[in-house]
């Protein structure tokens, strides 16, 4: 499963359950692995087993860091669900991602479902 949030962070005022959601989604007896994508990223307490990436987005983005962070979020997303062969993609509070995830859905695949 990939997990792609906004904030993966215990200190964020509004999404800081997300990391609670990656625990609970990593420890279901139905999940085999866990690989978690964000827009930022701060403090968390994943351990090794649980590879975090961020996009680095900053919080106040121009017009060209915006599609910076578009690239390499594709480019990030491919890479991860085709190293880690990962058959769901969980979008949580994120509700462009599904749209943005719907060439990468064609092309491999892969389900997509969202939380919002």
């Amino acid at each position: 499963m990939l997990f792609i949030g906004s904030a993966i962070d215990l200190e964020d005022h509004i999404t800081a359950n997300a990391v609670y959601v990656v625990k609970a989604m990593a420890a279901h007896s139905q999940v085999a692995h866990v690989s978690v994508l964000g827009l930022r990223v701060g403090r968390h307490d994943f351990g090794p087993e649980i590879p975090v990436t961020s996009l680095e987005h900053p919080l106040t983005p121009s017009l060209l860091a915006r599609l910076i962070t578009l690239v390499r979020f594709y480019w990030l997303a491919v890479r991860i669900i085709r190293r880690e062969s990962i058959d769901v993609v969980y979008c949580y509070m994120t509700p462009t991602y599904p749209l943005l995830l719907c060439p990468i859905r064609l092309v491999l695949g892969t389900r997509v479902c969202l939380w919002y």
